[in-house]
């Protein structure tokens, strides 16, 4: 028969000692009940897994802090914190201020003024391959023809 050799991991196969001591994290018995914390931390990260394959029974760690962290958090400490978080917002809403200019205000303004740039100078590139020359065009001031500018027409019928 196999002599009893004493807990082991049931990951390793390698008995606890004073720096790696075993726990029994689970419900299981037997030999497979222990195993040190460095590797059932590996092999958690490894299976992508929080319970027991074996049992199902949840993982649940409790942190355990330095003996020397303090009781509250120093205010200097606190008030970095909030600074940096309210300057990364900040960031976040200049951005989102930044995109809204572009798209709302800026690129609607180069479009309308590329297309009239693509009109003229396509109509510009027309006459001048027929060789012809621009006919002039009357401005708002200077209404040689008798037609009437959009100013001049009664759309409410007063005098």
């Amino acid at each position: 028969m196999v002599e009893d050799e004493g807990d082991v991991c049931r990951v390793c196969r390698s008995e606890g000692t004073e720096d790696q001591p075993l726990y029994h994290p689970c419900k299981c018995s037997g030999s497979i009940r222990f195993v040190h914390q460095d590797c059932l931390t590996e092999w958690l990260r490894h299976s992508k897994k929080k319970y027991c394959e074996v049992c199902k029974y949840p993982f649940s760690f409790t942190p355990i802090y330095d003996p020397r962290m303090p009781d509250t958090i120093p205010i200097i400490l606190f008030l970095r914190r909030g600074i940096r978080r309210l300057y990364g917002l900040v960031q976040i809403w200049f951005r989102a201020l930044l995109v809204g200019i572009v798209w709302l205000i800026a690129l609607p303004w180069a479009t309308v003024w590329i297309w009239r740039f693509y009109f003229w100078s396509g109509e510009s590139i027309a006459f001048s391959l027929n060789g012809q020359k621009l006919p002039n065009r009357p401005s708002d001031n200077n209404i040689e023809s008798g037609e009437k500018k959009w100013s001049q027409y009664n759309i409410f019928g007063t005098t």
